[in-house]
């Protein structure tokens, strides 16, 4: 699975010495994935290994190309990998591709965290960043004014194109709804982020372009073909709609920037195995006349490169049938009409609607009569669709931690907030929200109730939130 996926210019001062040390920084400042005494021996293939972990350094000089693989190896089967490909002959910059997988066996849901790698960020702080047309490649926001106005007037007509997509985010009553920098710092990597910086503007841009101009707090967002504005109030937090527009950009525009073989770690492991294979086969047919062993160990290497080619072929066709299958359901949601359209509501939690939807359909199943086609449509559904119930494992925490309520303990505090709830206890009652979603309240009496009572806010609690 492609947790992350970009490509992006740097400047020419990032070159191979600087990119090497910048991704060993990276990897000792980790809390996680540091691996002890890592130092490059300054060869052109080095590899280091600890407890799970590996990073390894290749450098090819006659493509200029150098690459970094970085993969850590969890519970349950899961495999990391972190991928940085530098192209340092490119024109007008340099390239950088940066690729994040994550490979498992598991069917457990898994939700990005929608938040920009650390490397990227590293990088950008730096200054690395490039500049992209006339934007530069950071993690600050650009003020719009009357000097640069014309910049989002030619994105809004499509007049003006960048490599990375564009936010413009605009003025409500004199304040933001999402904040411009902690918005560049969200899509640093991805996307270049200009803000509004007067009402002024707006009233120009509403006059040169007939009113398209997103406007009070509206937000736009503009790629080479496609342009969507949105309003960050029709989202329940700003949390998810900054997490909703990351993964908007991710999935709907830079997936389908297609990395090319040499952008990748297999695709590069492919071609240094091709060569070694092709001078393996230059070698053994020079020594033909040799004696039969020598050949015969050689042909052993050979296999061995093959079987290894092999397995990285399977690799890279997995990834490409990955591609395929991201960009035809993507297909499917502007061309066709899916079973089911997800609408504006995120997941407040891995799994959450999936398993709304699985609860109602087993709800509706039981109902149905015999021999309908109704049943057998609900009946095909439910076995289609598969869930690990973690609302139901919500629910059964509630009661037990409820069960006993005498007043809002540590222990009692701790437990609901390890279901995802937060408390607020400055007024008469505690109250508790879910997830951080502020639309649903409950207010919880500090004084302790007897059973009843305590089944009761049970109940309407799981009612409201689960």
């Amino acid at each position: 699975m492609i947790i992350y996926s970009t490509k992006i210019h740097v400047k020419d001062s990032f070159n191979t010495i600087t990119f090497i040390e910048l991704a060993i920084q990276w990897n000792q400042s980790s809390c996680y994935d540091a691996i002890p005494n890592l130092s490059w021996d300054g060869s052109n293939s080095y590899t280091a290994e600890y407890n799970h972990r590996k990073f390894c350094i290749q450098i090819l000089e006659e493509d200029h190309i150098v690459a970094i693989h970085f993969e850590r190896e969890e519970q349950n089967d899961v495999l990391w990998s972190h991928d940085f490909i530098l192209h340092d002959k490119e024109e007008p910059y340099p390239t950088i591709s940066i690729q994040i997988l994550r490979e498992t066996r598991s069917n457990l849901p898994f939700v990005p965290d929608g938040k920009p790698p650390r490397f990227v960020r590293m990088l950008l702080d730096a200054g690395y960043g490039a500049m992209d047309y006339d934007l530069p490649i950071s993690n600050q926001a650009i003020p719009i004014t009357f000097s640069n106005y014309f910049i989002v007037r030619d994105l809004i007509f499509q007049r003006r194109h960048y490599y990375l997509p564009v936010v413009y985010v605009t003025l409500h009553w004199g304040n933001y709804i999402i904040s411009p920098d902690e918005l560049a710092k969200r899509l640093q990597g991805i996307a270049h982020v200009l803000y509004e910086t007067t009402y002024a503007i707006s009233k120009k841009l509403q006059k040169d372009t007939a009113g398209k101009n997103p406007h009070t707090g509206l937000i736009g967002l503009y790629c080479a073909t496609s342009s969507q504005i949105y309003h960050p109030k029709d989202y329940a937090s700003s949390q998810i709609f900054c997490r909703h527009l990351y993964h908007t950009i991710q999935q709907h525009y830079l997936m389908n920037f297609r990395l090319l073989y040499n952008e990748t770690w297999s695709g590069l492991q492919n071609i240094i195995l091709q060569r070694r294979t092709e001078r393996l086969m230059r070698e053994k047919q020079d020594t033909e006349m040799e004696m039969e062993q020598y050949i015969n160990d050689f042909d052993e290497e050979i296999q061995g490169y093959k079987n290894a080619l092999e397995n990285m072929y399977r690799k890279v066709q997995a990834l490409t049938i990955e591609n395929n299958q991201l960009r035809n359901n993507q297909s499917q949601l502007i061309q066709g009409t899916p079973i089911l359209i997800k609408g504006n509501e995120e997941d407040l939690y891995p799994g959450e609607i999936q398993d709304f939807v699985c609860d109602i359909l087993k709800n509706e199943l039981l109902r149905a009569i015999d021999h309908t086609r109704r049943k057998d449509v609900l009946t095909s559904l439910v076995n289609a669709n598969h869930t690990s119930y973690p609302r139901q494992k919500k629910r059964e925490e509630v009661k037990n931690t409820l069960k006993a309520y005498t007043g809002m303990t540590s222990t009692i505090r701790k437990r609901l907030e390890d279901i995802g709830f937060s408390i607020d206890s400055t007024s008469p009652h505690h109250k508790i929200t879910f997830e951080g979603d502020q639309r649903y309240t409950f207010a919880l009496s500090k004084s302790p109730g007897d059973t009843r009572g305590n089944k009761n806010a049970a109940n309407k609690i799981i009612t409201l939130f689960l």
